[in-house]
């Protein structure tokens, strides 16, 4: 069983990493072709910067929390995706509160920060449902 969790943990966050990694070059590349007057740099990279080490942060400590409930106590798994869940939504309401406050004298760059960051999480959360969904079933 221990080695099942290992490996559970490992393809998470690797798929995790994936992820966000492809969503930045995603965000990088439709930038940069619907940039023609601004350097893509100027736009993209305060906004894609912040919500990749946020995904980052919050995928590794969710993984590695999970693989700790995981082993010490299976039983409470239902109350760790809730709160695990709830932490994480207080941490990114935070990061966006924190963003649209340095951001503040430019409405554009505020709405930019935001879009870009709900994608980032919008996406791992989905992401989390699923995987995590089918390791239950299993």
């Amino acid at each position: 069983m221990r080695g099942s969790l290992d490996q559970i943990t490992r393809t998470y966050k690797k798929v995790s990493l994936w992820i966000i990694a492809g969503i930045s070059l995603i965000i990088l590349f439709a930038a940069q072709l619907l940039s023609s007057s601004q350097p893509v740099l100027d736009i993209v990279l305060m906004p894609l910067v912040v919500s990749v080490i946020f995904s980052l942060i919050a995928s590794i400590a969710y993984g590695s929390s999970w693989h700790a409930v995981a082993k010490s106590s299976p039983e409470n798994l239902s109350k760790f995706y809730l709160a695990a869940s709830v932490l994480r939504m207080m941490a990114a309401l935070l990061v966006v509160v924190i963003g649209a406050f340095v951001l503040r004298p430019d409405k554009t760059a505020i709405l930019g920060f935001v879009s870009v960051f709900v994608v980032f999480y919008v996406a791992l959360l989905i992401f989390d449902c699923i995987f995590f969904a089918r390791i239950v079933k299993k």
